[in-house]
């Protein structure tokens, strides 16, 4: 019996492991003109050496969309994700105070993978986890005044495991993902003239 619970198990944990990996970056934020401040399998953010920490603070927002447009069933669902995660920044950002010399955030969501409610509810029965999160890539660019990126933060996103309400919902977790993705975005990213000092 040890066995057959083993093999859903590992299954599972496989599943969440690929869904947390971010694809390569293309090979202009990859170049030597980027600083790296983090990178890892899920995390990369980059910024131009020698910008001014001024130069990334309080950002009005720009566009908020997804890479290539979805003609699935989940298309409503995805649009309404764009929309939330769009309404949060804007929520999010509104207590910067203008100005003409603020950097443009943009956003790009590709990638998204829906919560498999089958396999919450089978891992939930044989492991007392709802184990299935979701995931989602995001891609934040700051643009300078004169049109030149700045900053480049790219994120796979997964929901939380703990997110109990949201397990048997496609997208729920996924949603609250990029809410709180949204927070850390405006309030601590990794760009912040902090993250540059250490």
């Amino acid at each position: 019996m040890k066995h057959a619970l083993r093999l859903p198990a590992l299954l599972a944990i496989a599943l969440l492991a690929a869904c947390s990996t971010l694809t390569p970056a293309n090979p202009g934020a990859a170049s030597a003109d980027w600083q790296v401040l983090r990178q890892s399998a899920s995390e990369d953010v980059r910024i131009r050496p020698a910008t001014p920490p001024r130069a990334f603070v309080a950002p009005r927002l720009g566009k908020v969309r997804f890479q290539a447009a979805d003609k699935s069933e989940d298309a409503a669902e995805l649009e309404t994700l764009r929309q939330s995660l769009a309404d949060s920044l804007k929520q999010e950002l509104a207590s910067a105070p203008a100005s003409t010399a603020a950097p443009t955030l943009n956003v790009t969501l590709s990638d998204p993978r829906p919560v498999s409610p089958v396999l919450n509810v089978a891992s939930a029965l044989l492991l007392f986890v709802p184990l299935d999160t979701g995931a989602i890539s995001v891609e934040a660019e700051l643009v300078a005044p004169d049109g030149a990126r700045i900053a480049i933060w790219r994120e796979r996103l997964s929901g939380g495991v703990l997110d109990i309400s949201g397990s048997l919902s496609r997208w729920a977790r996924v949603r609250n993902a990029l809410t709180d993705w949204a927070k850390r975005c405006a309030h601590q990213p990794p760009w912040s003239s902090g993250e540059q000092a250490s």
